[in-house]
């Protein structure tokens, strides 16, 4: 009867280390399911002992302030990158502003002080030699014509 007295002993205590064990290691689930295997039950309903649903509660609380620890480094972490995001959009955009202004002024010339583009520079350049080529043709027919009616 000793033997079983010291055998019942030392599965007690053995038995609190393999629970405080479980409830101090683990997900929150395993955790959860220990408390249930291992509690005794009434009629239809488990019993709990209070300290494993305190331990667990404080296990929870724990776990639920390092998350939320977590989430505001993300949310931190989020502004960090929208504030660097409105920064680079800036730059990109005033980049493209002196991009466009850029190609602008190479296609565009001044002609007597006023900008132009290129292809308005042209065509009125080559408007003005077609004018003065009329113009010299004109003159070298009409004077063909004086000289012929003179003699």
């Amino acid at each position: 009867m000793l033997v079983l007295v010291v055998n019942a002993q030392q599965k007690d205590s053995v038995a609190p280390k393999t629970e405080q064990a479980s409830l101090n290691s683990g997900s929150l689930s395993s955790q959860f399911d220990y408390m249930l295997k291992k509690s005794s039950k009434y009629q239809e309903y488990k019993v709990i002992k209070k300290v494993w649903l305190n331990r667990f509660k404080a296990h929870m609380k724990d776990s639920l302030l390092a998350l939320r620890s977590e989430i505001k480094k993300a949310y931190t972490k989020n502004d960090q990158l929208d504030e660097q995001i409105v920064k680079l959009q800036s730059h990109v955009d005033e980049l493209q502003h002196k991009l466009d202004s850029t190609i602008n002024d190479k296609h565009t010339m001044n002609l007597l002080g006023v900008g132009v583009t290129k292809s308005t520079y042209s065509t009125t350049m080559w408007t003005i030699v077609f004018m003065l080529l009329i113009t010299a043709v004109f003159c070298v027919i009409e004077k063909m014509r004086w000289y012929a009616n003179k003699n």
